[in-house]
């Protein structure tokens, strides 16, 4: 054998060799990978790319590279049009054999021979899904730390303003009381007097709902509460309120292990419900009634208010809870952020929806539980 002929032979070895070990890492990769024809058809997959997407490999092969998407996210681009991006890197949405769909981050190479001839493309494939999910919540983090500094903030500056401006209320309120002392007799001014002492009350109730927004939680006042005692105590205090003549409160205790127990300030979760029975009476036709359920989901707690109001145009729900939004000529629009507030503070969720089927809308808050031997 002459030197040429074994420099070719070691030489194809090599080659080979080196075949077998691309193939052997393509294999281990965790990432898919697919090599299709120009047009499309699979000519090869690894184990990875079949397994993330319910198949086995022999099913694979032959089939047409768009079995791995819905017909919405199917690629439109040419051969041609993928090999002039050079690397064409996205992301899409993949479906499962099974018609689970999952995200998905795709690297597509069309790759031409030395002769410039369409070989084929080259496409590697993640499951993005994990990241996704992360990204979702890191996205809520940073927006629930935006709104509580933006909370904070808004609590700062309307507590300033609502010290400021309760001094001179007290003031003007001190001078109607003395008026209705001197003209009380006189009819002529009876409905003036009248008229200013409501709107001072209002602005009162104004300032003391400023003032509650911006309150943080003091913590020595957080201690382990029964949720039914807090509910029991709010509902008690509404049958003291006008509005409980003409709504009758009916609640249901649903998949809830007798007691319930939250770590809370109990004042103010007494306020939430009590804010959240006050809203609904108020959207509510006179004789209608409110409906509370209690529901409990592992160590989570749900407890929902429902009215037969009118309920809330789409455009609306999503500002039902801030600060001065009201549709009521009488309200200041503090109630429901309030609650927000409270609910937030005590590391719940606040939520609110249209009754399904109509009327009404219904007001859901979250709660974490924790266990009747816990502190």
């Amino acid at each position: 054998m002459s030197d040429t002929t074994s420099m070719g032979v070691e030489q194809g070895d090599q080659k080979n060799s080196i075949l077998r070990l691309l193939k052997e890492a393509i294999e281990a990769l965790p990432i898919g990978i697919t090599v299709s024809t120009e047009h499309g058809k699979i000519l090869y997959v690894n184990l990875a790319e079949a397994i993330n997407h319910g198949y086995t490999v022999e099913e694979l092969i032959g089939k047409d590279f768009r079995i791995f998407a819905p017909e919405e996210h199917w690629n439109s681009l040419s051969f041609e049009e993928i090999h002039l991006k050079g690397i064409w890197k996205r992301e899409s949405i993949h479906i499962r054999k099974n018609g689970e769909l999952f995200p998905v981050q795709m690297i597509s190479i069309a790759v031409k021979d030395s002769e410039g001839i369409p070989a084929g493309i080259v496409v590697a494939c993640e499951d993005i899904t994990y990241r996704k999910k992360a990204e979702e919540e890191f996205m809520k983090h940073q927006e629930s730390l935006y709104q509580r500094e933006k909370m904070k903030v808004y609590g700062q500056l309307t507590a300033g303003v609502a010290h400021e401006v309760r001094n001179p209320l007290n003031a003007i309120l001190a001078i109607t009381e003395a008026l209705f002392l001197d003209l009380g007799d006189k009819p002529d001014f009876q409905s003036y007097l009248t008229h200013i002492h409501i709107q001072v009350d209002r602005l009162s109730r104004l300032m003391e709902d400023l003032l509650e927004l911006g309150k943080p939680l003091i913590q020595s006042r957080l201690k382990k509460e029964s949720l039914f005692d807090i509910l029991n105590s709010a509902i008690d205090l509404w049958n003291q309120l006008p509005p409980s003549l003409s709504h009758k409160v009916h609640i249901d205790v649903l998949s809830a292990q007798n007691p319930l127990y939250v770590i809370a300030d109990n004042q103010k979760l007494q306020q939430v419900f009590l804010n959240l029975l006050e809203n609904a009476s108020q959207h509510s036709p006179e004789g209608s009634e409110i409906r509370m359920k209690v529901l409990q989901y592992g160590s989570t707690t749900l407890i929902s208010v429902a009215d037969e109001g009118t309920g809330i145009t789409s455009e609306n729900l999503s500002r039902v809870f801030e600060p001065f939004y009201t549709v009521r000529k009488k309200g200041t629009g503090l109630g429901l952020s309030i609650v927000k507030h409270i609910v937030e503070a005590h590391g719940g969720h606040v939520r609110i929806r249209n009754n399904d089927p109509m009327p009404g809308c219904t007001i859901e808050v979250s709660l974490p539980i924790i266990e009747e031997t816990t502190i």
